[in-house]
């Protein structure tokens, strides 16, 4: 069963490139393993996010998207693409990890991040994306209605997509991964 994260925080890389691991995130780490010596699997996530699983919450998102039809040429560019830019990372003594320069750029990060807990896994985001993530979501569908379709549903035992019957006509900006 995969872990659940949920939350945000403002973090400061350090002069390596190191950031203080997200504290659910350790603490899954932590139960895993029984110490900090545990590692993380980071890759290249939508909108110009970092994801970070724990190794097993990696391994149990790869298998999920195995079991799909994956056999778009979309599909087939994100997947190769996706799986080029995995980096196993170990944790320090002090709960840290170093992220890689390469996913630094992609996501903008140059000093100060923020850290979201997004469901399996977490996210790093340079701020000023995050927010200008959070504005478009915004305004390309109605946030209440969303959120009143997904209780509705968890309430109902429906594991569908609220998008799938928003009847805005838009989806979340989720919807599609990067």
């Amino acid at each position: 069963m995969p872990n659940f994260f949920t939350g945000s925080d403002d973090y400061t890389l350090d002069y390596k490139g190191r950031v203080q691991l997200y504290p659910p995130l350790k603490e899954a780490c932590r139960m895993l393993s029984g110490d900090l010596s545990d590692r993380v699997k980071l890759a290249k996530g939508p909108h110009q996010s970092i994801c970070a699983w724990t190794l097993p919450d990696f391994d149990h998102f790869l298998r999920c998207l195995a079991r799909n039809d994956l056999s778009t040429a979309e599909f087939q560019h994100f997947s190769r693409t996706f799986h080029a830019s995995v980096v196993e990372c170990p944790l320090d003594q002090q709960g840290r990890i170093r992220i890689p320069a390469k996913l630094l750029q992609h996501a903008e990060i140059e000093k100060d991040l923020i850290v979201i807990g997004h469901k399996d896994h977490i996210e790093f985001w340079n701020p000023g994306n995050f927010e200008q993530y959070e504005n478009l979501a915004s305004h390309t569908y109605n946030r209440d209605s969303v959120v009143e379709e997904a209780i509705d549903r968890v309430h109902r035992g429906d594991r569908a997509n609220p998008s799938e019957t928003n009847n805005s006509g838009n989806g979340s900006p989720d919807s599609k991964q990067g």
